[in-house]
């Protein structure tokens, strides 16, 4: 659980959550996520500090919009 709560922390603590640096966090965070299944998913959900940085994560995204080369995603 550990390299995946950091990988999530960053990316929480990260301004520009369309920078390179996200998106090999997120891809990273999604290999393990298949590669524990539920197992993994079921950890993260117990840790608070995930889950409320995730939440995060999802907001602004959702406030902000995903912008990529001038194309709202």
């Amino acid at each position: 659980m550990g390299v995946l709560k950091d990988l999530v922390l960053f990316i929480g603590e990260n301004l520009d959550f369309r920078s390179s640096f996200v998106k090999t966090s997120i891809d990273a965070i999604w290999n393990i996520i298949e590669v524990g299944g539920s197992v993994v998913t079921q950890t993260m959900a117990q840790e608070a500090e995930v889950v409320y940085s995730l939440r995060g994560i999802f907001e602004k995204v959702l406030e902000e919009g995903y912008k990529l080369d001038d194309k709202a995603l």
